[in-house]
């Protein structure tokens, strides 16, 4: 169940505020089986055709978990001009959770536009976030419990039949420290000015900064061979000990004429995201060390480039060209064995960071031409000629801050770039638009799910690649 409401209201003629409150609960009862038939691990390709593995885990017991969680807010916003070329926004949010200790969660934020010239705006902004903490997350913290399930891990087992055969280790379980919510310190700035009548510039930067992200440790893992706790297994503790931060530049140009319903746009994006963990769940390959694990996030995209086009070709037919371009992504290099004896079989050779290797580069290419019919009928307003998502005229660099203020969506970015899409057809209100998209027009093959494991035959080669070429025609009837 949730309950919202927001209050608008001014004090005096100079202060429009904005006051809300947030009201969420939950109540579960949840019975799902995770590897209830349990989980053979080879090391490679000669150790499976010989039947040797080196663990087997399977979760048991009752799976039935039955948990509630309840999340409230509240926030308070100010927008004022303090001068005629400036606009400001500030205010402050208060959050609070069950299963959480921290109480007192307050965040601070503020965010401005300054019209420096009559052709430069200057936006920008700074604010504190707080991340809950997941339901689905501490719904483990209770399944695997010790009570309710426990993971039970075999090492050297026989195959296929493991029973008598390996060494089985005491139960293990799933466990949360004591936790505060995620913190996440966020400010950009940024600058729009037209270059021409036809043209605009555009270039932000944004830096982000988590604290206390959610991230496991083993606290049980062996210390010379010796677990601290020898009644159990593994002990996969989630603790609010992580830490994340990016650095991310966009610069664009947008052109567009007008006479011609002519628009196109090129952007560069520039990004850094680094972290501890890339989920809650993921266990450091080291739990007595686990700050080694810092390093690029998975989705640590470095370069991104998005180029996008949309002109008229003859006779109500527009052609649209999207070309999106993103440098590899990262992936680990592993042993492939469990040489620290925490069945884990993430370790890393020496002098090896995580993620610290890199995939492939993506390129594709995506056309669509779109034949628009009008069918009559008087459309209310003008017609228009769209642009870009998240680059209307004048531009939004501080836009992200101005949103949030009032207690909005946390941090967030990426996605799939821009998109635009310019339809023909007049000021008709009945319209009839047959298109053909093309995706991936040149069919590039794009590899990713490299493998790190040196072990494996596959070793520093992909296994998968994104879609190839894919053209799919169609009509739509819009009124």
């Amino acid at each position: 169940i949730e309950l919202a409401q927001n209050f608008d209201f001014n004090v005096g003629r100079k202060h429009s505020m904005r006051a809300g409150l947030l009201l969420e609960a939950g109540w579960w009862d949840s019975d799902q089986r995770s590897n209830a038939t349990g989980t053979y691990v080879f090391t490679s390709i000669d150790a499976y055709n010989l039947a040797r593995p080196s663990t087997y885990s399977i979760r048991v017991g009752n799976p039935l978990v039955e948990y509630n969680q309840v999340k409230a807010g509240w926030y308070v916003q100010d927008d004022f001009r303090p001068a005629k070329t400036l606009q400001a926004s500030i205010g402050v949010r208060q959050e609070v959770q069950t299963q959480v200790d921290s109480k007192w969660n307050l965040a601070p934020r503020g965010a401005f536009t300054w019209n420096a010239s009559k052709k430069t705006t200057v936006r920008g902004g700074y604010g504190l976030f707080y991340d809950w903490y997941d339901s689905a997350l501490y719904e483990q913290t209770i399944r695997v419990d010790g009570e309710h399930q426990v993971d039970v891990i075999v090492q050297n087992p026989t195959y296929p039949a493991v029973d008598g055969g390996g060494t089985p280790l005491p139960a293990s379980v799933i466990r949360a420290a004591s936790l505060d919510q995620p913190l996440v310190q966020q400010a950009s700035i940024g600058v729009d000015r037209p270059l021409a009548a036809w043209a605009e510039f555009r270039a932000d930067y944004m830096w982000t900064h988590g604290t206390n992200t959610l991230r496991s440790v083993n606290i049980n893992a062996p210390v010379n061979g010796v677990r601290p706790e020898p009644s159990v297994g593994n002990i996969t503790q989630i603790q609010s000990t992580g830490a994340r931060t990016q650095d991310r530049a966009t610069v664009a140009l947008t052109a567009r004429y007008v006479p011609r319903r002519m628009v196109g746009m090129v952007m560069y994006q520039y990004a850094n995201t680094r972290n501890f963990a890339d989920s809650p769940t993921s266990l450091p390959a080291d739990s007595l060390n686990p700050d080694a694990d810092w390093g690029p996030s998975a989705q640590d995209v470095r370069h991104r480039l998005f180029i996008n086009f949309n002109t008229p070709l003859w006779n109500g037919v527009r052609v649209g060209l999207n070309m999106q371009g993103a440098s590899a992504l990262p992936y680990t290099i592993t042993t492939g064995l469990d040489a620290n004896g925490d069945t884990v079989f993430n370790d890393r050779p020496a002098g090896v960071s995580r993620n610290s290797a890199r995939g492939a580069a993506q390129w594709t290419t995506n056309i669509r031409i779109n034949k628009s019919i009008g069918l009559g009928g008087q459309r209310s307003g003008p017609p228009n000629m769209p642009l870009p998502p998240g680059m209307p005229p004048g531009g939004n660099a501080g836009g992200a801050m101005n949103q949030r203020v009032g207690g909005g969506p946390g941090p967030g970015g990426g996605g799939d770039g821009p998109q635009m899409v310019v339809m023909e057809g007049g000021n008709t209100k009945y319209r009839l638009d047959i298109y053909a998209n093309i995706q991936n027009a040149f069919n590039n093959v794009n590899y990713n799910a490299f493998i790190g494991n040196q072990l494996s035959s596959f070793f520093g080669r992909a296994t998968s690649a994104a879609p190839p070429r894919r053209i799919e025609v169609g009509f739509s009837l819009g009124f």
